[in-house]
């Protein structure tokens, strides 16, 4: 059987997915596969439960650049009718008793807000508990129920700032006010660690560095925490790594195919797009030369019209299976 050795792209996808069709057409899944895989969205199941963390949130709410009005709300169904909440709303209006020392990373790796039909019903020795501050969209209609496995927590590393940026060990200085890099760094460590409700309780005068070096000096830094930050610096110094070069290189060579048909270096894929592009629109421009008068329409039949439309067409499927045959004959009738 002769092989035809066209890189096109065309008949690349058409061996492509032939080779999907042919190696597909008799897996069979059964029903509890199929149960399984419509309720879970995969068969695999991670050991990890992540929660991703409300951090921006939170900061703007704090800053004053974001209120309950303007937020992003979710619209959550109840048996007593729906109300609007936010996971950022969780975390500053926990309830006092038991959850009072507990910071955001804690408090959402520990804890999950659930919708309850009787949440006056809770049964503390089970884990659950009655959010009691009225200025919490789900206050009566929420509880919050302790997790049997902590979750995961997520947050994005962009809001913490290279620590490149600094300009020196921040817990050295002095000089107020501080970098702008340093006083968002030190604020996102707060947001995350330490236990708040407002601003003031992440601030000394104003400032989230002054506050951070009284945390410091006082508890220091515990081993996890440290663990956690050094790694969202571990990413700004791997974006900062030059890409090595793979040893394979110097010892091996890119396997060639013998029957594959050679192109010069100067040959591109690009080119090939753009020559074909260029073709079709050369052909679409001999159409548009000559703008028909009105006593050239009257006397345009239906027929020229379609035989000049499938002229177009053929020129075109020859260009799409690799022919370059640019001849192009615009068959006019008397009739």
């Amino acid at each position: 059987m002769e092989q035809r050795n066209e890189n096109t792209l065309f008949e690349g996808l058409s061996c492509l997915m032939g080779a999907v069709i042919v190696n597909t057409t008799e897996h069979v899944v059964s029903a509890p596969m199929v149960s399984y895989l419509v309720t879970n969205g995969s068969q695999f199941k991670c050991s990890e439960n992540f929660k991703y963390l409300p951090v921006r949130e939170v900061i703007d709410l704090l800053s004053q650049r974001g209120n309950k009005n303007s937020m992003t709300m979710s619209v959550m169904a109840h048996d007593s009718g729906c109300f609007l909440a936010n996971e950022a709303l969780h975390c500053l209006h926990r309830p006092t008793k038991r959850f009072e020392d507990l910071c955001m990373l804690d408090f959402f790796q520990e804890c999950k807000i659930v919708r309850s039909s009787t949440p006056d019903e809770v049964d503390e020795a089970d884990g659950t508990f009655t959010i009691d501050d009225e200025e919490h969209p789900g206050c009566k209609k929420q509880i919050i129920r302790k997790r049997k496995v902590p979750a995961t927590a997520q947050f994005s590393h962009w809001l913490f700032p290279d620590a490149a940026s600094f300009g020196g060990d921040i817990m050295e200085m002095t000089d107020y006010p501080v970098p702008t890099s340093v006083e968002k760094y030190c604020r996102a460590v707060l947001v995350l660690h330490h236990p708040f409700r407002t601003l003031e309780d992440l601030t000394v005068e104003g400032s989230f560095h002054k506050k951070f070096k009284r945390l410091y000096r006082k508890f220091k830094v515990p081993e996890p925490v440290r663990d956690r930050l050094a790694n969202v610096q571990m990413f700004y110094n791997s974006m900062r790594m030059p890409a090595r070069e793979d040893p394979l290189q110097f010892c091996t060579k890119p396997f060639k195919c013998p029957n594959s048909v050679v192109h010069d270096d100067n040959d591109s894929d690009d080119d090939e797009d753009g020559n074909f592009f260029d073709e079709i629109f050369h052909l679409m421009s001999q159409t548009q030369q000559r703008q028909p008068d009105a006593d050239d329409t009257k006397k345009m039949s239906w027929k020229t019209f379609n035989i000049a439309i499938m002229t177009l067409m053929e020129q075109c499927c020859q260009l799409l299976n690799g022919r370059t045959d640019m001849s192009w004959n615009w068959t006019k009738s008397n009739n």
